[in-house]
């Protein structure tokens, strides 16, 4: 971008009008390919990689045999620059294809609000809500960093899933900062979020309607007065209203052939159920998506304009610190994890005899075992019968595994618990004084378990 070199991306659907090889010069691969494509499996059957790639070559023979394929690709889509014609004349020619375009485009203007697509949450939040949103950004100096998405989490209480929602929310206030003052959309709309330059003005200002040319579905057509405007009218009701009886009158039907008539539902009517939620194009804006980036999807774009890539690079930040979050989430459940095993290690062998012999034991016994013997690991919260479930089905399916060292387990698992505090904690010079955790294990009664002290 800052060579001067700008890289555009098309509106949707409009490749045949702005792209030399989609408008000849594709149309005539894809017919000498059909044309290839059944002689090869004549010769050999089976079309393989190998012969794909011949068939592309013969494509390829043929535009390099017939240049004028290319020539007047180009000159069709004013790429030509021998033939290039300027840009206004270039959009009065193509005016029947953007008019198509308007069915997206509010009846006001032609600049798309953003704001109305934004998630719903964003629209339910308060003008000082979304300030204080904005504000945790711009205390971290618009990085994304775990610490940002953690106390944007913990102020706007928005989920970690649906943080890159929020992101683009907040990167789109930067652009249009009256985003933050806005509540809940309204039927009115926000034109000032985009200014037209003089040379799309000018353009704009000579664009047809979308319903340019189709005055027979139009009640009232723009130039139809008098007796002309009144057939008009008169064919247009023939066509559009249903020949069922008004109910006004008072009207009843006898004849049963008629009555059939009357109920069958015409198409239109089907037709109007389906396309209801649409509109007319006009009133209404059209099924329109954005994209991650705050960009509308098959909306003609810079893909290389610096706020785009600012916004790919926070999206990229987000995603790293979205997983960093994650990944200590799981250190520290399985951190977590481990403490909650090594406080009920002591009632683990005891527990284990107890449950050979069909005795009761309790709920976090079970759990312990579960975790120890088969590494099952279940939700607390969870009624009793749950979990003793599932340490029968474990025991059923491997019962030797009940049968294993406590005393190397013990020591096993205080050796993880040391490297996990080791990591966590910040550095710090060594003291003779630092307490050191460890283990002392030692197997008196199986009743009472094993006997771990602190020393």
């Amino acid at each position: 971008y800052d060579n001067q070199i700008i890289c555009l991306k098309e509106e949707a659907d409009s490749s045949s009008i702005n792209q030399a090889y989609d408008k000849f010069t594709a149309k005539e691969d894809k017919r000498v390919q059909r044309k290839t494509l059944p002689n090869l499996r004549q010769m050999v059957g089976i079309v393989d990689q190998w012969g794909l790639v011949h068939s592309g070559l013969a494509a390829v023979r043929n535009t390099k045999e017939n240049p004028e394929i290319w020539i007047n690709s180009f000159r069709a889509v004013n790429l030509d620059p021998t033939h290039q014609i300027p840009f206004l004349d270039w959009i009065k020619k193509i005016e029947s294809f953007i008019q198509s375009g308007d069915s997206f485009k509010s009846n006001e203007t032609n600049v798309i609000d953003e704001y109305l697509y934004l998630p719903s949450f964003w629209h339910a939040m308060l003008p000082e809500e979304k300030k204080q949103a904005f504000a945790v950004v711009e205390r971290h100096d618009c990085r994304w960093s775990p610490s940002c998405v953690q106390e944007l989490k913990t102020v706007c209480s928005v989920s970690l899933a649906d943080m890159h929602l929020l992101q683009t929310c907040i990167s789109l206030a930067i652009a249009n900062p009256g985003h933050l003052n806005r509540g809940f959309p309204t039927n009115e709309y926000d034109s000032s979020s985009r200014t037209l330059t003089s040379v799309e003005e000018a353009a704009e200002t000579t664009r047809k309607d979308a319903n340019h040319g189709l005055k027979a579905f139009q009640l009232k057509p723009e130039g139809f007065d008098g007796e002309q405007l009144f057939e008009h009218m008169i064919g247009f009701r023939k066509r559009h209203a249903d020949d069922k009886i008004s109910g006004a009158l008072a009207v009843d039907v006898d004849d049963p052939f008629q009555k059939a008539l009357l109920s069958n539902e015409p198409m239109h009517d089907k037709m109007n159920a389906y396309m209801k939620d649409i509109g007319d194009g006009r009133n209404k804006r059209g099924a329109r998506v954005m994209n991650a980036l705050g960009g509308m999807q098959g909306q003609s774009e810079l893909l290389n304009n610096p706020v785009r890539l600012q916004r790919m690079k926070s999206r990229a930040e987000l995603m790293k610190s979205l997983e960093s979050i994650k990944e200590s989430k799981t250190e520290l459940d399985a951190k977590k994890k481990r403490e909650d095993l090594a406080n009920v290690l002591p009632k683990l062998p005891g527990g284990v005899e107890k449950f050979k012999r069909g005795e009761n034991i309790t709920v976090d016994v079970i759990n312990g075992i579960l975790v120890a013997c088969y590494d099952i690991s279940i939700p607390k919260g969870k009624k009793k019968p749950v979990y003793l479930d599932a340490l029968k089905d474990a025991t059923s399916a491997q019962p030797e595994k009940l049968d294993i060292d406590w005393v190397a387990f013990s020591s096993t698992l205080t050796s993880q618990i040391s490297a996990v505090v080791a990591a966590t904690a910040p550095a710090a010079a060594p003291s003779n004084d630092d307490e050191q955790i460890e283990f002392d294990v030692g197997v008196t009664n199986l009743e009472e378990g094993l006997r771990i002290e602190s020393l």
